[in-house]
């Protein structure tokens, strides 16, 4: 689900079959959307509007979740999570880590992740720099991506999402 932080803003959920729905009155009634999709769509980014979901599906919305087109596909992967808090990172099966190339394009690129390991999820605000998944796994990036690095989670449980800490830089929190 993401949602604009505004009074009245639009909340939007993705799933199954390409659905995606929007409410603008907190809850009280959901609007189907056009995907043009089947494919399950994953997840949903809260800022810059970005959808990702199985065969390597993203799609975009520029009008605040009224339309949505796909952007060309870079992967047949499924993809499991997406931010664009600062920048553009989606993330997915068999170590799939999508950069996109400026705010403003709808170029992505895939990074070398260094595992065969799927991957789960990114926190809402990176700058490109966590991505989490199978058997523990975290990966962190020093430089928006380019090369990335696992850390030591002690854990072999899955994780499927990071988040920061409420400035964003002191603590990840799996």
């Amino acid at each position: 689900i993401a949602f604009m932080e505004i009074s009245g803003g639009p909340v939007t959920a993705v799933g199954e079959n390409g659905t995606i729905l929007r409410t603008t009155n907190e809850g009280t009634t959901w609007m189907p959307i056009a995907s043009g999709t089947t494919a399950t769509l994953r997840d949903i980014s809260d800022f810059n509007f970005h959808v990702v979901g199985d065969s390597g599906t993203i799609l975009r919305t520029t009008d605040n979740g009224l339309s949505w087109y796909q952007v060309p596909r870079v992967t047949t992967r499924r993809l499991n999570a997406v931010s664009n808090g600062f920048s553009g990172i989606a993330c997915g099966d068999s170590g799939m880590i999508l950069l996109r190339q400026s705010s403003v394009s709808d170029i992505w690129s895939a990074a070398n992740s260094g595992t065969a390991a799927d991957l789960h999820g990114i926190p809402m605000f990176s700058s490109k720099d966590i991505v989490v998944g199978d058997m523990g796994l975290i990966l962190r990036s020093t430089n928006f991506g380019g090369a990335w690095f696992p850390q030591n989670s002690r854990t072999t449980t899955r994780l499927n999402h990071a988040e920061y800490s409420t400035n964003n830089t002191s603590r990840v929190y799996c």
